[in-house]
């Protein structure tokens, strides 16, 4: 048989009791407390993380910028360059081809009605039978050919005065033309303008005949 607790016992077990109970409250506060603690470093490592991810992020945007415009000032650079090769000897060129031309001129806009440019030409040549419309590229490839045909068209809808009543031909210059660019190109019936060591040159034969758009 148990032996029975006087009052005096129980009353110190109820106090060791609530000792315990106190001392493990406060640990529980303590512990929430520490936990409180490590959220916040996480709150402040995930804020710090995404700043200096926006601050890469910035960065690299502002190199890829950097980067950019270089690239786009040696593109002009070049594409400067390859007009500057074709410039000087243009008419000779054709004048070469039985076609003398009178004038030339650089970097024409057409409008329409409305005022609003529908395409630019590097150089129309004219004369007062023919109008030659030629466009220059560093490197020229096939997307270039059909744009060339769609702005010869669009000069058709919405011709200036200088290319009225005459016969249009088209023509394109690249310092770069591989073989099959050249092809199409003269499938589409247009002269094309080579480099030729320091110079360029008609790569097209001799008996080659242009497709022409009469405008009227």
């Amino acid at each position: 048989m148990s032996e029975q607790l006087t009052y005096e016992q129980m009353m110190e077990l109820f106090k060791e009791t609530r000792e315990q109970f106190k001392e493990t409250r406060e640990q529980f506060k303590e512990t929430r407390k520490q936990f409180k603690e490590t959220r916040e470093q996480f709150k402040e490592t995930d804020k710090r993380i995404e700043e200096d991810l926006k601050k890469s992020g910035k960065e690299f945007d502002k190199r890829m910028k950097a980067i950019g415009d270089k690239i786009n000032d040696l593109t002009n650079a070049w594409g400067n360059f390859s007009e500057e090769m074709v410039k000087p000897q243009i008419l000779d060129l054709f004048k070469e081809r039985g076609i003398e031309l009178y004038e030339l001129h650089p970097h024409v806009k057409i409008k329409n009605a409305a005022g609003i440019t529908v395409t630019e030409i590097d150089f129309l040549l004219v004369n007062n039978k023919y109008s030659i419309v030629v466009e220059v590229k560093s490197n020229l490839k096939s997307k270039h050919i059909k744009e060339h045909i769609e702005r010869l068209n669009r000069l058709v809808e919405h011709p200036i005065r200088s290319v009225k009543n005459s016969m249009l031909i088209g023509a394109v210059a690249g310092m770069i033309v591989s073989e099959a660019v050249e092809k199409e190109a003269q499938r589409a019936g247009f002269f094309v303008i080579k480099q030729r060591g320091d110079t360029v040159a008609i790569s097209n034969k001799p008996d080659f005949k242009p497709k022409e758009w009469k405008i009227e």
